[in-house]
C-alpha cells in the first residue's frame, strides 16, 4: 500500500510540476508580448502609461495572470508531492510545506492585486486612477516578488535537500541552487529600490518642488525629478 501511494505521489507531482512551469513559461511569453511592465512603471512614475497600456493589451495581461495563478497553484501542489516522498527526512520536508505554505497564497495575492490594477482602473484616465493603481502596484510588485523567490528560489533548494539520498541526484540539488542564485541574479531586489525612494523622499530639498518638470515622477525619485534635484529646482 505504501509503494502504491509513493507512486501515486510521484506521478501526481511530477505532473502538477510539469503543467505548472508550462503555465509559467506561457504567461511570461503572454506578459513580454502585451509590451506592459507593470515593475518598470512603478519605478519610472509611469502608472498612467502602464494604465493606457494595459488597457490597449488588457485581454493578454489577463491571460498572462490567469496562467500564472494556475501555475503557482500546479507548482505548490507539485511540491507538496515530493515533500510526501521524502518525509524519511521529516525537518527538511516539513521545511518544504513551509515555504509553499508561505509562498503560493503571498504570489496569488499579488497577481490578484495585479489584475485588479489591470481590470479596474486601466480604464479610468483620472489621476485618482493612478494614485490608486500605484498604491495596489507597490505591493503586487513586491509580494510577487518574494513569492516568487520562495516558489523558484528557496523551493527547489529545500526540496532537494529533503530528497538527499532518497530520489534526489547530485545533478539536481547543484541545478536547484543554480535555480536560487539565478532567481536573485535575474531581478534585483526590490529593497534596493525602496532605499532609493526612500533617499528621495527625505532628500532636504524635496519640499516645494511642485514646478519641478516631470510632476508626480519626483515624488518617487524618477528620471526627471533625480534631473530636477540635481539642477537644483
Amino acid at each position: 500500500m505504501e509503494k502504491q501511494q509513493e507512486k501515486t505521489a510521484t506521478r501526481t507531482g511530477a505532473m502538477a510540476l510539469l503543467l505548472g512551469s508550462i503555465c509559467m513559461l506561457a504567461g511570461a511569453a503572454i506578459g513580454i508580448s502585451s509590451g506592459t511592465d507593470l515593475d518598470q512603471s512603478l519605478y519610472d512614475s509611469n502608472m498612467a502609461g502602464y494604465l493606457g497600456g494595459s488597457l490597449d493589451t488588457q485581454n493578454l495581461l489577463i491571460l498572462n495572470l490567469s496562467l500564472w495563478i494556475l501555475g503557482v497553484a500546479l507548482l505548490g501542489a507539485g511540491a507538496a508531492m515530493t515533500a510526501l516522498l521524502s518525509r524519511q527526512n521529516l525537518v527538511p520536508a516539513t521545511l518544504v510545506k513551509y515555504n509553499y505554505w508561505i509562498a503560493v497564497p503571498l504570489v496569488l495575492v499579488s497577481y490578484m492585486a495585479w489584475l485588479a490594477v489591470v481590470v479596474r482602473t486601466s480604464a479610468s484616465a483620472s489621476p485618482e486612477a493612478a494614485a490608486i493603481a500605484e498604491t495596489v502596484g507597490w505591493f503586487a510588485v513586491r509580494a510577487d516578488w518574494v513569492g516568487t523567490v520562495l516558489v523558484l528560489g528557496t523551493g527547489p533548494v529545500l526540496i532537494s535537500s529533503a530528497g538527499k539520498g532518497i530520489w534526489v541526484p547530485n545533478w539536481l540539488r547543484v541545478w536547484s541552487f543554480i535555480c536560487l542564485f539565478a532567481r536573485w541574479a535575474d531581478h534585483p531586489c526590490p529593497i534596493c529600490r525602496w532605499a532609493d525612494e526612500l533617499r528621495f523622499s527625505h532628500h532636504p530639498r524635496w519640499h516645494g518642488l511642485d514646478d519641478c518638470a516631470g510632476g508626480g515622477a519626483v515624488q518617487a525619485g524618477g528620471e526627471d525629478g533625480s534631473r530636477c534635484l540635481m539642477n537644483g529646482r
